[in-house]
């Protein structure tokens, strides 16, 4: 990043950290992990604190969960090259998990272990069984404000309840409640039907609408998304009875998946 004239309230330029992370987005082997260092690289030397996302969201115009995704799978393969693990050998999904906050150290060290021992990378199902056999159960303490909170609580409960038992005793009795409107006397039953289905028929012809415009919108919305979470998308769709809704030239599409191969 060029700092030039920052002082004097100049924008700083973001064009060389930019043009990097974007070069490694071309060719047909994208290298992920690689991506992630960078990005991790500009959240902490480059971009204010707190303006990360919003950096990423001006500048690099891609989807936030892949971005992360990328960050994570570059932090697993910083701790298993710690450990003289050749990360290349795990699959994306695989170490994304790896990356994530909730794999303690002790639940790298089974992966690890597990890696010594079968002479091959963990699946994506055993990395996920490892680390939440090693999550650490942190037991909450009962604080003196939560005691005092509880009081509090349990306090405005019963003055909600003598509340409530008021209104209770003070409520009409069945016979001077109000009876519900009566057709009129010239109005008969054959009348008033009609006019209940009706009422139903725009309900339901109002609900369907609704339901294909929401549809439509997810649909826009996976059009950002990448080709494999995007076909997943319109699998969800179809399952849920709403394949109708969806273009037919859409609902064929075959896309590879992403994680089939290990990372380069």
């Amino acid at each position: 990043m060029n700092t030039t004239d920052t002082k004097q309230g100049a924008a700083p330029d973001y064009t060389a950290d930019i043009a990097k992370i974007e070069k490694l987005f071309q060719g047909l082997n994208v290298n992920k992990v690689e991506i992630g260092k960078e990005l991790r690289r500009v959240k902490k030397e480059v971009v204010p604190h707190g303006q990360f996302e919003q950096w990423c969201e001006d500048y690099l115009k891609r989807p936030k969960r892949t971005l992360e995704d990328y960050m994570k799978m570059s932090r697993a393969a910083d701790g298993l090259e710690k450990k003289g693990v050749d990360f290349t050998l795990f699959r994306a999904s695989a170490l994304a998990k790896i990356g994530t906050d909730s794999c303690t150290e002790e639940a790298l060290e089974a992966i690890v272990a597990k890696f010594t021992k079968d002479g091959k990378a963990p699946s994506y199902d055993n990395v996920v069984s490892l680390i939440a056999a090693h999550k650490k159960s942190r037991p909450v303490a009962k604080s003196k404000s939560a005691k005092s909170k509880g009081k509090r609580m349990s306090a405005a409960a019963k003055t909600n309840s003598a509340t409530i038992s008021g209104k209770v005793e003070t409520a009409p009795k069945p016979s001077e409640q109000i009876a519900p409107p009566q057709p009129d006397a010239g109005e008969t039953q054959e009348h008033v039907e009609p006019v209940v289905e009706q009422s139903i028929s725009r309900k339901r012809t109002a609900a369907q609408q609704f339901i294909k415009e929401q549809v439509e919108r997810l649909l826009a919305l996976l059009e950002k998304l990448e080709p494999h979470y995007r076909e997943e998308g319109r699998k969800c769709l179809t399952a849920l009875g709403y394949g109708h809704l969806i273009p037919k030239g859409e609902l064929s599409e075959t896309v590879p998946e992403p994680d089939a191969t290990a990372v380069q």
